[in-house]
């Protein structure tokens, strides 16, 4: 990762984003490797779930997942001097679902999940890359900010870009 982070910034990039969670613990020390910023997938959606509120969903498939991004949120959390409350939602059938049922069907299944976890937080994050597929279905029902990695990540680029252009 640290030849392919150094490569893109020889090679014009103006950031560099790691697109995937198992990434994070690399970001660290990519940061002192290039003079271009550089993301994880958790950083901009952690911190925007932190500035939500201190009731935070977090809803994830696999196990470690869960661990992840409940780790990394409270690191967030931290980093900013705020007390958080992750509330942790382990659905997984979530991903038998969207091969059996396609995307309609995953849409559904994650926008029950949410809609169990509402009332007792102020957000929710998908914390899988692959749940940012529902992210406007789920949105356009939920009473709560649903928050995905791929589209704060994405946004985050958004401004920084636009700050340097």
């Amino acid at each position: 990762m640290s030849e392919l982070i150094c490569y893109s910034e020889e090679h014009g990039a103006d950031a560099i984003g790691l697109a995937c969670s198992v990434y994070a613990p690399v970001v660290e020390s990519a940061r002192e490797l290039v003079d271009v910023p550089v993301f994880s997938s958790y950083g901009p959606v952690m911190a925007e779930a932190v500035e939500k509120g201190p009731r935070v969903g977090i809803i994830a498939s696999v196990p470690a997942t869960l661990r992840d991004s409940e780790y990394y949120l409270l690191k967030a959390a931290e980093e900013k001097s705020l007390s958080i409350e992750p509330k942790l939602c382990l659905a997984e059938d979530l991903i038998p679902v969207l091969r059996k049922e396609g995307e309609s069907g995953f849409s559904r299944r994650i926008a029950e999940e949410v809609t169990k976890l509402e009332p007792d937080v102020d957000s929710v994050l998908l914390s899988q890359f692959s749940m940012a597929t529902a992210l406007s279905h789920v949105s356009g029902i939920a009473k709560v900010p649903v928050l995905s990695a791929p589209h704060s990540s994405a946004l985050a680029f958004k401004k920084l870009l636009s700050l340097a252009a």
